[in-house]
Formats: C-alpha cells, structure tokens, sequence
C-alpha cells in the first residue's frame, strides 16, 4: 500500500506523458477543485495541477516493478475528481506487448469528497504495467488527486465500489457484462499457452 507519505513507494512517474504529478499535503491552489487534504482527512496523495496546462495534457502513474498475474488481482485505490471542467482517469494495464486495456474509467465532475475504488480483475493474460491515467479538462478546475494505492493477490473485499472484470471465453473482454477489448483470437490463444 502507498499512501504517499514517505513518497512514490515502488510506482513512478511516466516518460511519455505531459505533465508530472506532485505530492501534496494540503489543498490544491486553485479553488473550486480538487481536495483540501488526503483521503483521511490529512497526510500526502498525489495531485495534477490544471492551472497553465494545456486542454488533454496528461499524467500517467505506474508500478516501477513489472509482474505476471494469471488469475485474479485487486486494485485499491482513493481518488479526487472536483471541478467542473474536470477530464478523464482511467487505470489502464499493459501486457507484455506494450498493448494497453483500459480496465476502469471516470469522467466529469465526481463531487467534493475522496472516492474509494476497487477493481477486480481477473485474467489468463500476461500483464506487466498497472498505470493511472488522468487527462485535464477545459479549464482549470480540473485538479485530479489519487491517494492510499495498493494492488494485492486474489480478489478484492465486498465493498459498494467494487468493480468485477471478467475475462473472455471468446474475443471480447467485458466489465459487468459491458465490452470493452476486442482481442484477436490468435493473441488470446499466444498469451494463453505461456
């Protein structure tokens, strides 16, 4: 688990994005977005300041150490998404081609308060790259935040904000029963027989 507090712990900074995230331990400089302190009411998270930057600039957090998974993991995370020009976060994995699936997403204005987010996941794919992805709005009230990380084994707990990812028997991956990948059967066969 990362909370922020003693750093980025093992994620980083992407290269091939627009814009760095910062550590912050109070409320964003702009008024009307983003939080006024972490998501239990003090210590660090992560923010991207909108203020001077260009409409679908973006950030990108990911895990500093690759891993394979083959059947179920959970990501645990907290996120800020006050504004009312606010863009898009995605969580976006990687497989060992470089592909990206996106596995989540969130736009507009989401409310004032932290929001809890788990996601299930559940694979026969190969993935090494687990990143947060968010893309500014068109304006300034668009400070995205992301606080208290984790990503374990097995699925994640009951909880209201659990998302279940299945994973396809055919071509087409699905999130609550909605596609969203249309993978090649000769793809999905490869990563299947690792």
């Amino acid at each position: 688990e990362c909370n922020f507090d003693e750093g980025l712990c093992d994620l980083k900074q992407e290269l091939d994005d627009d814009v760095d995230w910062t550590r912050l331990d109070a409320g964003t400089p702009s008024k009307y977005t983003g939080p006024t302190a972490g998501q239990g009411g003090s210590g660090w998270f992560l923010y991207l300041e909108a203020t001077d930057r260009a409409i679908a600039d973006t950030a990108r957090l990911s895990n500093s150490n690759t891993f394979t998974f083959k059947s179920t993991l959970c990501i645990d995370f907290f996120y800020h998404m006050y504004g009312k020009h606010m863009g898009t976060l995605k969580v976006i994995l990687l497989d060992r081609t470089s592909q990206e699936h996106v596995v989540w997403q969130r736009t507009g204005n989401q409310g004032i308060t932290w929001l809890h987010q788990l996601i299930t996941y559940s694979t026969c794919y190969l993935f090494v790259k687990i990143v947060w992805e968010v893309t500014r709005g068109n304006g300034y009230r668009s400070d995205f935040a992301l606080d208290t990380i984790s990503v374990t084994d097995g699925p994640c707990q009951d909880d209201s904000s659990r998302v279940t990812v299945n994973p396809p028997e055919g071509k087409v991956l699905t999130v609550n029963q909605e596609p969203i990948i249309n993978m090649h059967s000769e793809e999905l066969e490869a990563l299947q027989n690792q």
